[in-house]
């Protein structure tokens, strides 16, 4: 069995997630999209409406083009959901888009007026990163054929190419301070909101997810995700005669007990499997695409190893075992009733003479 699944960062963590400021951020996204992609068709459609004899051919075909691919977009959207995927692709048009009026001018030469906005949708819709890509992108092309050969694009005044830049520029510059410090905020607090979780979900003495993270984190994430985990074999373990540790030995004793199972048993398992602490001296073992036959074999190499490795505390040798409970799960709706077959199982084998494995 592979190892490795604690620290630094435990992999069951990976189940534990912050859907609430997630999906914030998702509509954020998401309304920055439909609202671009809502304007820039209200708009290309009143422009080519109201001005198409009067613009250049390649203008009027340009946002006809755009205007039908935006509207494209839009609609590939409401169908798949696919939000980033429509993003990039909305993105590389209104890039394009950009080009082309730079390149032909617009009316009356004021195709550079139309870029104000594009610091504001780049940094809304593709965050701070590919914003800056896109935008770096923009500006290149922009002065390429503002000051680079001629080519056939339309000729503007110096003034009025060192204003824009200079008023490009700056818009730029004031949006990405204001995404960089959305994004790191959004960030910090993504962190600690995430920490939070990780710790209620997780049990102060052993570090093992708890009982609360089984249904509340993993329970739904199988739900979500049924083909990677089943069928599932369930293991639920307890330590024999931890009472009488208690009592002989004291409560730290006690403890250090419960430390000793849990990192046996984690020794064991695969990257994929979850060993969760139950209550008390009760431990609950999740083992993804894992058969009952396969289950009962990793049940008995955990019973063998803990029987083999007594727990030692300054001078004394406690000698450990534990009984073990064993069952699968085809259907997630029987999640539940296979957990309390395992509960059975480990029953009967504490009533059998513990330190053995039932399924």
């Amino acid at each position: 069995m592979n190892k490795g699944i604690f620290p630094p960062k435990e992999k069951w963590k990976k189940h534990v997630s912050i859907e609430a400021a997630n999906n914030a951020d998702y509509k954020r996204r998401l309304f920055s999209f439909i609202a671009m992609a809502i304007i820039a068709v209200t708009v290309l459609s009143s422009l080519v409406i109201s001005n198409h004899q009067i613009y250049p051919l390649i203008l009027t075909i340009t946002l006809i083009f755009s205007f039908f691919s935006i509207l494209i977009v839009l609609l590939f959207y409401l169908k798949t959901k696919a939000l980033y995927q429509a993003i990039v692709i909305a993105s590389f048009i209104i890039f394009m888009l950009i080009i082309l009026l730079v390149y032909s001018g617009g009316k009356d030469n004021t195709a550079l007026y139309w870029l104000m906005f594009s610091p504001l949708v780049a940094y809304s819709t593709l965050g701070i990163y590919k914003g800056s890509a896109l935008l770096v992108a923009i500006l290149i092309s922009i002065l390429t054929l503002l000051y680079g050969p001629d080519i056939g694009q339309a000729v503007y005044g110096d003034t009025e190419k060192s204003r824009f830049l200079g008023s490009y520029c700056i818009v730029i510059l004031f949006a990405y301070i204001n995404e960089y410090f959305r994004s790191q905020s959004f960030a910090t607090l993504n962190t600690i909101s995430l920490e939070q979780r990780e710790k209620a979900n997780s049990d102060s003495l052993t570090g093992l997810p708890n009982r609360r993270f089984i249904d509340s984190c993993l329970v739904p994430k199988i739900l979500g995700e049924q083909e990677s985990f089943l069928p599932m074999a369930v293991i639920m373990a307890d330590i024999d005669y931890f009472k009488a540790i208690n009592d002989n030995f004291g409560h730290d004793a006690g403890d250090k007990a419960i430390i000793h199972v849990a990192t046996i048993a984690k020794s064991k398992v695969r990257n994929s499997d979850i060993v969760a602490r139950f209550g008390g001296e009760e431990y609950l073992l999740f083992f993804p695409k894992t058969s009952l036959d396969n289950a009962l074999v990793i049940a008995e190499q955990i019973r063998t190893n803990l029987a083999n490795t007594p727990l030692k505390i300054e001078e004394n040798t406690i000698p450990m075992t534990a009984s073990f409970g064993v069952a699968e799960v085809n259907n997630i709706n029987y999640l539940e009733q296979a957990i309390k077959l395992a509960d059975q199982k480990l029953y009967q084998a504490k009533q059998s003479g513990r330190n053995r494995v039932i399924g």
